[in-house]
């Protein structure tokens, strides 16, 4: 039993190894790429730059066909931004790690998004026709208003647990529904885990004299 838990713990702790050098690469190429132009010119924006990756998001949902969202380009858009030169003052390695914070979110998100789209949710529309599921609005109104809300707040305080619960409620007898309220209400619930966990972590690598 303890050898099983043991191996449990070692291929868990691989998996997160692996995650964690995933999202790494993409800091590499912005560290990298970037030393071709003046790395004092690079704009470091908050968590607004996620905005419009969420409204396209938003846009696939409500054409009731998600599954056809460029889910990975638009991780990859979001990071050769962080590359698009800008007037700023330089900024020291610290003030560098929201940012990254925020690509890193974003990208896991696509990613797990992509992926059970692409399966489960294609698999779905294919089964159920062209008809949308009736969830796909209410999720496409929670994007666009997850959206609107990174204008002035970062991603971690939007309401996660509110959203799984909308879903809840929303919830009709259509088998896609089912599906859709299982697999984007179990989405939601996690993001609450780690929103809680990224709101304490936050402010201790804030950029100097951040509000």
């Amino acid at each position: 039993m303890i050898r099983f838990l043991f191996r449990v713990l070692r291929r868990l702790l691989s998996l997160a190894l692996g995650i964690t050098v995933l999202l790494l690469l993409p800091v590499g190429y912005v560290e990298l790429a970037c030393r071709g132009q003046d790395p004092a010119a690079i704009q470091w924006e908050p968590a607004a730059a996620l905005a419009p990756a969420y409204a396209e998001v938003a846009q696939g949902y409500a054409g009731g066909n998600p599954q056809e969202t460029r889910f990975a380009g638009i991780a990859w858009q979001h990071w050769s931004g962080l590359c698009s030169a800008a007037p700023t003052a330089p900024e020291a390695a610290l003030a560098r790690v929201p940012a990254y914070g925020d690509a890193a979110y974003l990208t896991a998100d696509m990613v797990v998004r992509g992926v059970y789209e692409e399966t489960l949710g294609r698999g779905y529309a294919i089964w159920r026709g062209d008809d949308p599921a009736p969830l796909d609005a209410v999720v496409a109104a929670q994007m666009a208003g997850f959206a609107a809300s990174l204008q002035t707040a970062p991603w971690y305080a939007w309401g996660f647990r509110g959203q799984a619960a909308e879903l809840t409620a929303a919830r009709t007898e259509a088998q896609r529904d089912y599906e859709r309220w299982i697999g984007l209400g179990a989405g939601s619930w996690a993001r609450a885990g780690l929103g809680w966990v990224t709101a304490r972590i936050a402010p201790l690598v804030a950029p100097s004299g951040a509000g």
